[in-house]
C-alpha cells in the first residue's frame, strides 16, 4: 500500500471511513461473498493504520492514538489477538521509555489506557485461564505501583480504582471467589471515587453475590437500598431495581412491591431508557472515564422483556390459578418479543458484525430460558414434558434435567439408571444450585423408593445417606436456605423417607434429628394448614414460612401434616377432602390415588357414606387409567 502523498489526517480519516462503511453493510450480510466484502473493508481500515505506523514519523501522542485505534479494530473485528498484543507491547515500551519516567501526567494517562487494554480487554477476548493468570500477575504489579505513587495521588487515584476493579474481574474469571469477595468488600466499604463509580461497585458487588448464589451481607443490602435514581441516573437505577427483584425471586418472596417500583420508574424515566445507547459513561476522576455496556437493563425494550420473564418465573408455581397464571400469559409473549428483537437487530445499526452476533446470542439466551420455563410449566399443568429432543437451552444442565425427568415419568423400571443420569448432572461443576437440588432430590426419592421395594436395600441406604449429605450441604451453604419453598420441600421429603406412615422401610435416624425436622415442619404446617373447606388464596402473603400456592407443595404439606399431627377426625376429613380436591386438579394420577386412599379411609371412619361412594368411584377410574398405561409412574417432585 503506497500512499505517501496522503497526509496523516487524511489517511486516518480513510481508515475510519473504511470501517464505518463495513459497519453500514454488516446488517445486510446474507452470503459468503458479502461476508468477504465486509472483512475486506475491515482489512483496508487496518492497513491504513498500519501504514501510518510504519511510514510516518509519529510523535508519541500520534503513535498512541493510532495504536489505540488499531488495537480496538483488531480486538473487535478479528481474532488476531497476537498481533494486537504485539502492538500493545510496542507502544507500552515506547511510553515506558519516554523521558525515562512517569512524571508527565499525559504520558502516564496513555500508559494506563494501554495497560487496561492489555490486562482486561485482551484477556477477556482470549478467554482462557493461562492468559487470565498472566494478566492477574501483571495487574497486581500495576495496582502496587499506583498505590505506592509518591507524587500527586489525584493523578493516579482514579486509575488505581480501575485496576482494582480489573483485578477483581480477573479473579472472578479464575474462580478465586473468596479473594474477589474480599476485594469487592474493601472497595465497597472504603468507597473511593465519584458517586457514580461507588454506585457501580455496589451494583457489581451485589451482582456477584447473586451469580455465586451466596448470602448477601446486610451492609451490602443496605448500600444497595440507599441508591436513588437522582444519585446514580436512570440506567444504573434500573439495574438496582432488577437486582432487588432477583433477590426477592431467589427467596421466593412476594414481588408485588418490586413490580410497583418498576411501574413508577418507567412512568418517570422511560424516555431516559429509550435512546439507542445501551451503555453509560462513568466519571471516575479528573479526565478518567469508563464506558459500561449492559444492554439487558440499560435499554427500555430489553429491561421490560427481562422483567416480564422474571415475573413469569416468580409466579410459575401459580400457573394453575385463574387469576395469577402470569407465566401462562407472559412466557409466550416473552418468546414472541424476543423473536421480533432478533429479526430487527440490524435496525439498531450501524454496528460491527461482532456486535450483532453478541446481541443475537443474548436474545437467544432469553428465548431459550422462556422455552425452558414453558416446558417446566407444562410439567406442572399436565404431568408431562413435551418432546425434549433437540433442546438447545443455555446450558447443558437444563436440557439434561428435562430429559431425565421425562424418562423418569415414562418408566421407573430402570430407577438405578435414572439415578446415574441425575448424578451426571450433579457432578458437573457449573450446575446451578436449583438444577443440582432438583437432581439430588429426585435421585434421593428414587433411591428411597427402590429401598422400600426391597431392591438392594443396603446399597440403596448408602446412596441415600450420600445424597442427603449433598442435599443438606447445598441447602445450607448457598442462598437456597433463604427460600422457604426449597427448605419446606427438603423437610417434607425427609419426613416421608423416615416415617413408617409413608414408606415400608424408614431410614434410620437419631432422636435429635427426628425432633429437629419435626419442629421445622410444624412451623410450615401451622402457617400453611388448610382451614375449613377453603384454601387461602392470598398469593401475596409475605408472612414468615408462608409459601406461595404451589398446589403440589400445599397438598404434600397438608397430607404429611394431617397424618402426623391431627387427632380430630373432623379436621382430618376436612384436610384430606381439600387435598383430594386439589390433587384432582393436578395431572399426577399416583398422587391423586394416594391422597384419595387417605380421604377414603377418613370418610369411612367418619361414616360419610355418600362421600365414600364418590371417592371410591374416582379411585376406580384412576386405577383403570393407570392399568391402561396413561401414567405409569409419579413424576419428579
Amino acid at each position: 500500500m503506497a500512499l505517501p502523498e496522503l497526509s496523516f489526517e487524511v489517511l486516518g480519516q480513510l481508515s475510519k471511513e473504511y470501517l464505518d462503511h463495513a459497519h453500514r453493510v454488516a446488517g445486510d450480510i446474507k452470503d459468503e461473498d458479502q461476508l468477504k466484502d465486509y472483512f475486506k473493508l475491515v482489512s483496508m481500515s487496518v492497513q491504513c493504520l498500519q501504514y501510518l505506523k510504519t511510514n510516518y514519523p509519529l510523535s508519541i501522542a500520534q503513535d498512541a492514538e493510532i495504536t489505540y485505534q488499531l488495537v480496538e479494530v483488531l480486538l473487535e473485528e478479528t481474532l488476531n489477538f497476537d498481533l494486537a498484543e504485539a502492538y500493545l507491547s510496542s507502544i507500552r515500551e515506547r511510553l515506558q521509555n519516554h523521558h525515562g519516567s512517569y512524571s508527565n501526567w499525559s504520558v502516564l494517562h496513555e500508559k494506563m489506557k494501554f495497560e487496561f487494554l492489555t490486562l482486561y480487554v485482551l484477556p477477556m477476548k482470549r478467554d482462557d485461564k493461562f492468559h487470565y493468570r498472566i494478566a492477574l500477575k501483571n495487574c497486581d504489579e500495576v495496582v502496587h505501583f499506583l498505590a505506592e505513587w509518591k507524587y500527586d495521588k489525584n493523578v493516579t487515584g482514579s486509575w488505581l480504582l480501575i485496576f482494582q476493579y480489573v483485578n477483581i474481574r480477573l479473579n472472578i474469571k479464575l474462580n478465586n471467589v473468596k479473594r474477589a469477595l474480599s476485594q469487592f468488600q474493601e472497595m465497597t466499604v472504603v468507597g473511593k471515587g465519584s458517586t457514580e463509580w461507588k454506585s457501580f461497585i455496589i451494583l457489581c458487588h451485589v451482582n456477584f453475590y447473586l451469580n455465586q448464589r451466596l448470602i448477601i451481607p446486610s451492609y451490602l443490602l443496605k448500600a444497595l437500598g440507599s441508591l436513588s435514581c437522582d444519585q446514580v441516573g436512570a440506567k444504573l437505577y434500573g439495574w438496582k431495581l432488577m437486582l432487588e427483584l432477583i433477590i426477592q425471586i431467589y427467596k421466593d418472596s412476594d414481588i408485588t412491591g418490586n413490580l410497583n417500583e418498576f411501574k413508577e420508574f418507567f412512568a418517570e424515566q422511560k424516555d431516559a431508557l429509550k435512546d439507542d445507547q445501551d451503555s453509560v459513561t462513568l466519571e471516575i476522576g479528573p479526565s478518567v472515564h469508563m464506558h459500561i455496556q449492559l444492554s439487558s437493563v440499560f435499554q427500555y425494550k430489553h429491561l421490560k422483556n427481562v422483567l416480564l420473564l422474571l415475573q413469569s418465573v416468580s409466579y410459575l408455581v401459580n400457573c394453575y390459578a385463574k387469576r395469577a397464571n402470569f407465566s401462562t400469559k407472559f412466557l409466550p409473549k416473552v418468546s414472541l418479543t424476543t423473536k421480533k428483537l432478533i429479526s430487527s437487530v440490524t435496525q439498531s445499526g450501524p454496528h460491527s458484525l461482532s456486535f450483532y452476533d453478541s446481541r443475537i446470542e443474548w436474545y437467544r439466551t432469553i428465548q431459550q430460558f422462556s422455552e425452558f420455563y414453558q416446558k417446566w410449566e407444562g410439567l406442572l399443568l399436565t404431568g408431562q414434558i413435551k418432546d425434549t429432543r433437540g433442546n438447545t437451552f443455555l446450558t447443558q444442565d437444563y436440557a439434561a434435567l428435562l430429559s431425565v425427568i421425562s424418562h423418569q415419568i415414562g418408566s421407573m423400571k430402570d430407577g438405578s439408571q435414572i439415578c446415574d443420569s441425575y448424578n451426571e448432572i450433579i457432578s458437573r461443576n457449573r450446575t446451578s444450585n436449583e438444577v443440582r437440588m432438583v437432581a439430588l432430590l429426585n435421585a434421593y426419592i428414587i433411591r428411597v423408593s427402590l429401598m422400600s421395594g426391597s431392591v438392594q436395600k443396603q446399597e440403596q441406604l448408602i446412596h441415600c445417606n450420600s445424597l442427603w449429605l449433598q442435599i443438606t450441604n447445598t441447602l445450607e451453604q448457598t442462598d437456597l436456605h433463604l427460600n422457604p419453598t426449597w427448605d419446606c420441600t427438603v423437610v417434607v421429603i425427609w419426613l416421608i423417607s423416615h416415617f413408617e406412615s409413608f414408606t415400608a422401610y424408614p431410614l434410620p435416624v437419631s432422636d435429635d434429628e427426628r425432633s429437629s425436622y419435626i419442629e421445622r415442619f410444624k412451623v410450615y404446617y401451622e402457617k400453611n394448614k388448610f382451614e375449613g373447606n377453603e384454601v387461602d388464596n392470598d398469593l401475596n402473603d409475605s408472612g414468615v414460612k408462608k409459601l406461595k400456592k404451589s398446589l403440589l407443595m400445599q397438598i404434600l404439606l397438608n397430607y404429611v401434616g394431617g397424618r402426623l399431627f391431627e387427632q380430630d377426625l373432623t379436621v382430618i376429613s376436612q384436610i384430606s377432602g381439600i387435598c383430594f380436591r386439589l390433587a384432582r386438579q393436578q395431572k399426577f394420577l399416583i398422587l391423586e390415588y394416594v391422597v384419595g386412599l387417605w380421604h377414603l379411609m377418613n370418610c369411612t371412619v367418619a361414616m360419610k357414606r355418600k362421600e365414600v361412594v364418590l371417592v371410591t368411584a374416582t379411585l376406580d377410574s384412576i386405577v383403570k387409567k393407570l392399568s391402561a398405561g396413561e401414567q405409569s409412574s409419579e413424576p419428579a417432585s
